[in-house]
């Protein structure tokens, strides 16, 4: 039995011996494949793969991918250490990691710079853990090549940063949202409009201040249905201050299954432009009412004057007959009454043009001495009735002949200078002209434009000095007493300090109480180079007798009786034929029958008025091949831009109401003397130049006098300047005759005058001769066509020279 037992024994010992070998040579199998799969996937693998001595560094095996990414060799790197080959950017660098793995057992992510066999650096990523080989221990690490995904994500970023840049510096408000409206970036100009982080709040949080997004929200509509939107918004700022911009919304970003992902959000602000629209709203508002304004205005001038016309016209007409002393004075205080109605309401009408900006200066040739006289002697009557001198000075240095517009120098002098007679009575009005910063030794010729101060000295009630800056403001006066006592509006202050201003120049004012005071204003105008040769005599019925070598026959179309009567009064001495219509048809119809020198039309008329009525005439005289006649607008509408309608329907001239009969004749002789020249002058424009004359042929003919006698050596004047190199001479000579020969409408001699005074500026030597002989030749031409002229227009008169 027991040796039974010990063989069974043994049997058992032998199977478990031959299972334990059979595992054995399971595990060594498994591990055989083991070792193939590990080996495999080391030496296979894409990443790199280093088995290297953790004290040393030597490397103990590495794959082909390794050998790859550095350019070694397998012999060249096995058993050689990573010191000894520098693959580290650094030793402190390697220090670092094999010290994180001796801490922590292993490395994760650890990011250097690896030298390659080239020298080349580049950037890998390693991870690395401990692992015991032979009873060392040993590194097991992967690292992979991350140059060009770090190369990819610097240019990622500095594309970035460049576009960043770029549309930070865009003035216009630029931000993302995403699905929920929340805010994923903004640009530098959104960030800054609030003062608070504004990526990751709501858009309608920010911009809006509300707690949801707002009804019509365009960046809802683009995530709903990927299309662009637009609206306007208002928003405020971190200062409080509403900011309108003009916003456009549209896809930024989709999904995989194209939906919108992100959507962006341009503004543009739009600000100021709603302010300039506004403004212009405003401006557009205030012209139709300066239109609604000036039209009544307009409509109120009519009817007011035309039974001003009537009545000053009436006044007139008995004047001319017999009265008694009595009569004669009551006639006079009307007379007086009616002008300063008349004067009121040119007041209106002119601080009207003025605001509406529709005022508009004259430019005309005009002696200023005679101007002043004229002035004077008609202010001298009514400071002689309250026993008060007026006197006038005007300085040597200051030029006489102007160009600028005499008739609003008229109206601030006589102005201030009735203001000054009727706050004055005792003394007197003293009034000094003169230059004003000009040197007085500086010949005209050099100077084109001029500065002129006007001073207005009484010896007036004078005004308290806190009241001086106050009184150029409409309907103000120095103290409502003197409105009581002198009357007035005042107007005619404010009006004048417009009027200044409009003239380049500026009005001041002192005073001292019961002393008197003092205006001084200023106004700029051009120089004209020459002496001013006005005829001084009034135009008169009986000069417009001599002017005309046959009787006129005239048409006036009239619908007013009284207006008609003082007409007819005014020419009623003359041997004129006049014909009357009530209306704009009647004038037509006449005008049909009949042949007329002149017609005045009235405006304003029932039936047909006086602009369809001309038109009519026009048409009339095309259908029938008739020469235009001459049509004169009698007007109430003093406002100047009424007047381009009267041109427009075919009207020559205007006269305003009330009518001033030397005014009439003036306009007569404007109208129709021109055209009694027997001669032309070649090189000249007689038209042209008698319309600057204000169509006096008597002024003409002493002007083209003038020049003869002036410059009819003027050529030979320039080729001795030259000759002697006096260019400076030369110089003004050559610019003195482009002016004058303008002023006389010579373009061709203006314009040869001009080419020598820039051939002489620019020191063209070469040219001098051909220029000056060019000039000469132009010279030529007008000089003898004004002497043909001379001789036919006055026969027996020999000019000299």
């Amino acid at each position: 039995m027991k040796l039974e037992s010990k063989y069974q024994e043994a049997v058992k010992r032998i199977k478990y011996l031959e299972n334990e070998l059979e595992q054995s040579r399971k595990k060594e199998a498994d591990l055989l494949v083991s070792e193939k799969k590990f080996g495999k996937l080391f030496r296979c693998n894409p990443a790199s793969i280093i088995i290297s001595s953790m004290t040393s560094g030597r490397y103990i095996d590495v794959n082909e991918s390794f050998l790859k990414a550095t350019g070694y060799s397998r012999k060249e790197l096995i058993g050689h250490t990573s010191t000894e080959l520098n693959v580290w950017k650094s030793e402190e660098e390697r220090n670092r990691f094999v010290q994180i793995l001796l801490n922590d057992g292993k490395v994760r992510n650890f990011e250097t710079d690896f030298r390659k066999k080239s020298g080349e650096f580049g950037i890998v990523l390693m991870s690395s853990e401990v692992i015991e080989i032979n009873g060392e221990l040993c590194m097991l690490t992967i690292s992979k090549d991350i140059t060009a995904r770090k190369k990819a994500e610097d240019a990622l970023r500095e594309s970035r940063e460049k576009l960043s840049g770029i549309l930070d510096s865009v003035a216009g408000r630029i931000s993302m949202m995403d699905q929920n409206l929340n805010i994923v970036w903004a640009n530098k100009v959104t960030r800054e409009l609030f003062d608070m982080e504004i990526v990751g709040k709501k858009c309608y949080e920010i911009y809006l201040d509300k707690n949801s997004p707002c009804d019509g929200c365009i960046g809802k509509k683009t995530f709903s249905d990927g299309r662009t939107h637009e609206h306007e918004i208002v928003i405020k700022d971190k200062n409080g201050e509403e900011m309108a911009f003009w916003c456009v919304s549209s896809v930024a970003a989709r999904h995989k299954d194209g939906q919108p992902r992100l959507v962006v959000e341009t503004a543009r602000n739009i600000t100021e432009r709603k302010k300039r629209e506004k403004e212009e709203r405003r401006r557009k508002n205030a012209e139709a009412a300066n239109l609604a304004k000036n039209e009544f205005l307009a409509n109120m001038s009519h009817e007011i004057r035309t039974p001003i016309n009537a009545i000053i016209g009436l006044i007139s007409m008995l004047e001319s007959t017999s009265l008694n002393s009595e009569q004669f004075n009551l006639l006079k205080f009307l007379r007086n009454s009616g002008q300063t109605l008349l004067g009121l309401i040119n007041d209106f009408l002119d601080l009207s043009k003025i605001e509406a900006g529709q005022l508009e200066l004259e430019k005309i040739n005009f002696s200023l001495s005679n101007e002043i006289e004229k002035i004077v002697e008609s202010m001298k009557y009514k400071g002689r009735e309250k026993g008060l001198w007026l006197n006038y000075r005007i300085e040597d240095d200051v030029p006489d002949n102007l160009l600028g517009d005499p008739f609003r120098l008229r109206q601030i002098l006589v102005n201030i200078t009735g203001n000054a007679i009727k706050f004055t009575d005792t003394g007197g009005i003293d009034i000094l002209i003169k230059c004003k910063n000009q040197n007085p030794l500086l010949a005209d010729k050099f100077r084109e434009k001029i500065e002129i101060e006007f001073s207005i000295k009484d010896t007036g009630i004078g005004i308290h000095e806190d009241k001086l800056d106050n009184i150029f403001k409409s309907f103000t006066q120095a103290d409502i007493s003197t409105t009581r006592k002198y009357g007035g509006t005042g107007l005619g202050l404010t009006i004048c300090k417009k009027l200044t201003d409009i003239m380049g120049g500026k009005i001041r004012g002192k005073s001292v109480l019961e002393q008197g005071s003092e205006f001084v204003f200023t106004a700029i105008f051009e120089l004209k180079p020459g002496k001013f040769v006005q005829d001084k005599t009034p135009v008169s019925g009986t000069d417009v007798q001599k002017i005309y070598t046959r009787t006129l026959r005239i048409l006036l179309v009239e619908d007013n009786r009284a207006n008609r009567i003082v007409f007819e009064f005014y020419i009623k001495n003359l041997p004129h034929h006049l014909d009357i219509a009530e209306n704009g048809l009647v004038g037509v119809q006449k005008f049909a029958a009949n042949e007329y020198d002149i017609v005045f039309m009235d405006i304003e008329m029932p039936i047909m008025d006086g602009c369809e009525a001309a038109e009519k005439i026009r048409a009339w005289e095309n259908e029938n091949n008739k020469s235009p006649v001459k049509i004169i607008a009698l007007t109430a509408h003093a406002l100047k831009s009424e007047r381009p309608t009267f041109f427009a329907a075919g009207m020559n001239d205007y006269v305003i109401k009330p009518i001033d009969v030397n005014n009439l004749f003036t306009v007569i002789a404007r109208n129709l003397n021109a055209s009694y020249f027997k001669e032309k002058i070649q090189g000249l424009d007689t038209d042209m130049a008698l319309k600057s004359l204000r169509g006096n042929k008597a002024i003409f003919i002493k002007v083209i006098k003038e020049f003869v006698d002036k410059h009819a050596n003027t050529a030979d004047e320039i080729r001795t300047a030259l000759k002697i190199k006096d260019m400076e001479a030369a110089k003004i000579l050559s610019h003195t005759m482009k002016s004058v020969a303008g002023y006389l409408s010579a373009e061709k001699l203006s314009q040869a005058a001009l080419d020598l005074e820039t051939g002489i500026r620019q020191n063209h030597v070469k040219e001098f001769d051909r220029l000056t002989d060019s000039f000469e030749d132009a010279m030529k031409i007008v000089l003898e066509d004004i002497q043909i002229f001379l001789d036919k227009e006055e026969p027996g008169k020999k000019q000299a020279g």
